[in-house]
């Protein structure tokens, strides 16, 4: 291990901190413009448009669960903002969140056929189903804020109890107003306690930290 001033050597533990200073403001998740060719789902994107995205529109080959769940999907004609809601509502509602602490993400596949994963593996399921379905998405990974009401709603679900802020995870979408964030675990779109950190077409770049650790070698020989 390489210390502070450079000196090498071997350490027992390693700890990252991470502070982060934010300034929520509410804002409209459904403030945004689409272009007229894209206000109908489904859509082409204009020539020049789909070139610049294509690293966001490579999918992975269709498994069985993933390609049954796909033909369910409405195919429209729709609204494409009603479209979008639609899926990422339905989704959330398929696929029960659960915190898995093993690293990694799972399949599609494997989340669809376990009807459950956490909110990366979700996140990328919606990725996948977006692409094949002919959409450019992307893999955003960063915090969720969420911070206690001062006024409980009096219609509707209560919100939560205690501030929190946690990883999380979740697909954006591009449709020439620009990236719209969807939240897959909770069926929403992002709001402004969705704080992005990285984006980027496959989930293997998102990781905050990466390295290798070194296997301690047995002092025992073999006869």
């Amino acid at each position: 291990m390489v210390g502070p001033r450079g000196v090498s050597g071997k350490g027992d533990e390693l700890k990252i901190e991470v502070d982060l200073t934010a300034e929520l403001a509410v804002y409209n998740p459904f403030d945004f413009f689409i272009e007229p060719y894209a206000e109908q789902f489904p859509f082409d994107y204009e020539a020049e448009l789909k070139s610049e995205l294509l690293t966001y529109f490579a999918s992975e080959p269709l498994g069985p669960h993933l390609e049954a769940y796909i033909a369910d999907v409405p195919k429209g004609p729709l609204r494409t903002t009603d479209f979008l809601v639609g899926l990422n509502a339905d989704l959330q509602k398929a696929i029960a969140y659960t915190i898995r602490m093993e690293p990694g993400v799972q399949t599609p596949e494997e989340t669809l056929k376990l009807k459950s994963g956490s909110c990366r593996d979700s996140a990328w399921l919606l990725v996948q189903m977006l692409r094949h379905l002919g959409l450019a998405a992307r893999f955003v990974s960063g915090y969720l804020i969420q911070l206690k009401a001062d006024i409980d709603p009096v219609e509707g679900p209560q919100g939560t109890q205690t501030d929190f802020t946690d990883l999380h995870a979740g697909p954006s979408l591009y449709s020439r107003a620009g990236w719209i964030g969807m939240d897959a675990t909770s069926g929403l779109l992002c709001g402004e306690g969705h704080i992005p950190v990285c984006a980027t077409p496959h989930y293997r770049s998102a990781a905050p930290i990466s390295g290798w650790r070194e296997t301690p070698r047995s002092n025992s020989t073999s006869p």
